[in-house]
């Protein structure tokens, strides 16, 4: 009898030996569940939030639907994350840890008629150049277009921010500001009023004219221009005669490039076709000097007047006399009537 006592004892202690191992599993399993580890999620990136705010860009609202294009650059040399947004103040990109140099910039790689990029493989020498130059005269034909763009570097995504898109992993994430980035684009491109003074503006059809010591590219990194240089070629338009003068005036015009020096002179050619339809005139000036003023707005002006000598007079192709050809038709019709004497 004592015997079997003793056995039904020893199953009884086994079992609950049995029991509380199999609570004391169930419980490290559960703490181990709830463990907010990062290395058990297997996130491995983490959401960023791209803003842009473009109020000194200087654009108009039709450029707001090319978008925009941001581009994160690893400072450990990988590969480039290219984010197009369409909508070009609001974008979201995910990126794995590490430290990243960022730019944004308006529009495409595609989107421009007269600007191309080049060196988009690395931060430091991403370039937008001028892409419609003639090479044999390294004379530029047509403006580019306004380009604008911003940068942010060293930012960093670290461990902690990994998965931060998840609802399971919200908790201990930083706070959104930490997981977010503000661009502020501005102007890399300067815009250049030339008005060109011409005695004997009557004599003129149409002109055009060229300017040298044009920077042919700019760096979107650091905004600097490269030191190639190139002609750029523009037409004159809007002839406006003096108030006190028929005979001289006016002819001016605008346009973009990447930069401009001031400190340095300038040589300027101007080659005009006369109202005969079959002579030209032709200047060049050298050694002019770019003024550099501030708009109300706060906006850099470049501007460059220059005065030519005395356009030579020919007689108009249509006959008249350098412009003014009154004919008898034009007086309307004739009218007969007695004068009083």
């Amino acid at each position: 009898m004592k015997k079997v006592i003793s056995d039904r004892q020893t199953d009884d202690r086994q079992a609950g030996i049995f029991a509380l191992y199999s609570l004391c599993c169930i419980f490290l399993s559960l703490c181990l569940a709830g463990c907010d580890r990062r290395e058990l999620t297997y996130y491995m990136e983490s959401e960023i939030e791209i803003h842009a705010d473009w109020s000194e860009s200087g654009l108009d609202d039709e450029e707001a639907a090319y978008g925009a294009t941001a581009i994160f650059y690893p400072e450990n040399g990988g590969t480039p994350k290219v984010v197009l947004m369409g909508n070009r103040e609001y974008a979201k990109v995910r990126l794995p840890e590490g430290r990243y140099n960022a730019v944004l910039f308006n529009r495409s790689f595609d989107d421009f008629a007269c600007i191309a990029f080049r060196g988009s493989d690395s931060y430091c020498t991403l370039e937008a150049y001028a892409s419609r130059a003639e090479s044999r005269a390294d004379e530029l034909a047509d403006s580019p277009e306004t380009l604008c763009a911003d940068r942010i570097e060293s930012f960093e995504v670290t461990e902690d921010m990994l998965g931060n898109y998840s609802d399971v992993m919200k908790a201990g994430i930083p706070a959104a500001e930490d997981c977010s980035l503000c661009f502020t684009p501005r102007q890399l491109i300067e815009e250049l009023q030339v008005t060109v003074h011409i005695k004997g503006l009557n004599n003129v059809r149409s002109a055009v004219a060229t300017i040298n010591g044009v920077s042919s590219s700019v760096f979107l990194a650091t905004g600097e221009v490269s030191q190639q240089t190139l002609t750029q070629r523009f037409e004159l338009d809007n002839p406006v005669y003096y108030p006190d003068s028929p005979f001289n005036g006016t002819m001016e015009t605008t346009f973009n490039s990447f930069a401009f020096n001031p400190d340095r002179p300038h040589d300027v050619s101007i080659q005009a076709r006369l109202v005969d339809g079959q002579s030209t005139y032709e200047q060049e000036f050298t050694g002019l000097d770019i003024s550099e003023d501030v708009s109300e707005e706060g906006t850099l002006i470049l501007t460059l007047e220059v005065q030519t000598d005395k356009v030579p007079d020919v007689k108009p192709e249509d006959g008249g006399d350098s412009g003014f050809n009154p004919k008898v038709e034009d007086w309307g019709e004739e009218q007969k009537g007695d004068i009083k004497v």
